[in-house]
């Protein structure tokens, strides 16, 4: 595994709604913020989520 990745925590919960907050118009729309939310909140458990050591950005897809 890349080691700039690591499973997603609730730590990083802030700054994943920053990231999706500075791309929306660009990769999302300005409704989808409650779902991403909703899923960082419950969700994300369910499922391999990683997250991005240096600039705690999200990934968006469950790596292999």
């Amino acid at each position: 595994m890349n080691k700039e990745l690591i499973p997603y925590d609730q730590q990083y919960r802030h700054q994943c709604i920053e990231a999706f907050e500075s791309n929306i118009g660009l990769y999302f729309a300005k409704d989808e913020l409650r779902e991403f939310i909703k899923f960082l909140d419950h969700d994300v458990f369910e499922i391999e989520y990683y997250t991005h050591v240096t600039s705690r950005c999200f990934v968006r897809h469950k790596l292999e």
